[in-house]
């Protein structure tokens, strides 16, 4: 019977993992990236590996003229841009490259959310978790785009697991290894475990095997920063942590929520749903149970916590801060089913086997976003604005209520797909400048169709809307009626006469 179960468990285990490959990879069909950070990193990805073997220091933008005094990328470690470039040039630059080495880390990310659940009670407990994490919007957002997220957590994740395993050297390096992705956040582990250590009266004996750990992940992650500094002056290492680290913790860049402490709990409504109803009940559930000081409760919240109240503390951040916290929330999530799926185990591995197929289909049919990229029958507009050949290469961009407030973003993103020349102007001065320089398109957003162009610009120029992130088609064809296709059918089958 052991056997039995130990077959039906292991079969589900690999159902699993390979419906979170065709997912992360499936997401993946899309072919554009989505602003504001994966379209900047894809192109930065390309640009560090355009010298061959040797990562080129400093990160040049697409468009080094939009940022003036700053013409370089530097806001995370050169070095998964190194590796995601040399992926990119490996299968053909394109989305569908940019995406798949941050797929991969989701896979891993479910690997061991699975193994960490494992070692805190039973494997129950880790498949729970790793199939709650592997449905959850946010997280399949993140592993289907190019992001820094998923890998990063991949070594939070692997840093716990050596920590519950006692393996501290294998901890520090995970932890370095980590620093090389993104940002300081990666050593969570070590205040969680120092927190734990006091709970599970183990400090004496623990502490400086943590403190040697945590050296260890230092020295290691410190030498991203001295490949940097050699490779591209130590203006570069001096610039990310003033800018990027203390502007991010304590000047706030800018940030309009930097003072929004609640954060976290409106990010769970849209990215955690429809698992955060079993997130708040763990806590009375566990109290009842009398198992909240147990390691396979307490590790994830004091974990899960800790993160929390960093992030939401930070001057600047955004939303998808939070991803790395929901491996955590899975695993308390999954505490309250998890003595049930014990004593039903056999039948629920057979059952979920069984039902793999179907999962497939319903999670890569469903979008994980509202924008028009991720409907289907709307996926001919981004090859669409890729083969549009108009004998003016200049694009204005008429700012003011774009997604995420910046026009810069989508000067990124126009230029990685056609380079193209955007240049922006408010809403004063847009008429003036469309006249002046006579552009090949105007990008708009609604409302700013309606109250910044003459009647005579809108009849004259090729107008673009913005629509959740997406620039999408002409003046005749207007989000309020984007399903209907027939002026975009009209538009590709005329003939573009440029003289080329």
């Amino acid at each position: 019977m052991m056997k039995l179960k130990s077959n039906s468990r292991s079969l589900a285990v690999w159902s699993l993992l390979c419906l979170a490959v065709v997912v992360f990879i499936g997401k993946s069909y899309e072919t554009s990236l989505n602003g504001i950070d994966a379209n900047i990193h894809a192109r930065a990805a390309l640009s560090v590996t355009q010298n061959g073997f040797f990562p080129k220091l400093p990160i040049l933008l697409p468009n080094e003229a939009s940022w003036k005094n700053n013409p370089s990328f530097n806001d995370h470690p050169f070095f998964y841009f190194y590796i995601n470039g040399w992926v990119m040039r490996a299968f053909g630059p394109s989305a569908w490259s940019a995406r798949l080495l941050t797929a991969l880390f989701g896979l891993g990310c479910i690997f061991f959310t699975y193994a960490l659940g494992t070692a805190l009670r039973s494997k129950e407990l880790g498949f729970l978790a790793a199939f709650i994490l592997m449905t959850t919007r946010e997280f399949i957002f993140s592993s289907a785009s190019m992001s820094l997220d998923p890998p990063m957590l991949f070594f939070i994740l692997l840093s716990f697991y050596f920590w519950r395993m006692k393996k501290w050297g294998w901890m520090g390096l995970a932890c370095g290894f980590g620093l090389w992705i993104k940002t300081p956040v990666v050593l969570l582990v070590f205040p969680t475990a120092v927190l734990l250590s006091f709970f599970e009266s183990t400090y004496r004996k623990e502490f400086h095997l943590i403190v040697k750990s945590f050296l260890l992940a230092l020295t290691v992650g410190s030498l991203v920063w001295i490949m940097t500094g050699l490779g591209g002056g130590w203006d570069l290492v001096l610039d990310y942590w003033q800018r990027q680290i203390w502007g991010t913790a304590f000047e706030g860049r800018g940030s309009a929520l930097g003072k929004d402490y609640w954060l976290f709990f409106y990010s769970l409504k849209g990215g955690y749903w429809p698992w955060f109803i079993l997130l708040f009940l763990s806590i009375p559930v566990a109290l009842i149970r009398r198992s909240f000081f147990f390691s396979e409760f307490l590790v994830p919240f004091v974990g899960g916590g800790v993160l929390i109240l960093i992030i939401s503390f930070l001057r600047f951040k955004q939303s998808h801060y939070f991803l790395p916290c929901y491996p955590f929330l899975a695993l308390l999530s999954a505490s309250i089913l998890c003595p049930t799926f014990e004593k039903y185990g056999e039948k629920i591995y057979k059952g979920f086997t069984f039902l793999t197929p179907l999962l497939f289909a319903v999670i890569i049919t469903c979008p994980i976003s509202f924008g028009p990229e991720f409907y289907p029958h709307l996926r001919k507009f981004a090859p669409f604005i890729q083969e549009d050949r108009n004998c003016n290469s200049k694009i204005l961009l008429v700012r003011g209520g774009e997604p995420y407030k910046s026009a810069l973003d989508f000067t990124f993103w126009l230029n990685f797909y056609t380079a193209k020349t955007t240049l922006t102007a408010n809403c004063g001065e847009a008429n003036a400048l469309a006249k002046d320089l006579n552009p090949g398109w105007i990008i708009l957003s609604n409302d700013n169709f309606e109250h910044c162009l003459s009647s005579e610009n809108k009849a004259r120029f090729s107008i673009r809307f913005v629509y959740d992130g997406q620039t999408l088609l002409k003046h005749d064809l207007t989000p309020r009626n984007v399903f209907d296709l027939t002026p975009l059918k009209k538009e590709m089958a005329a003939v573009r006469e440029c003289g080329l």
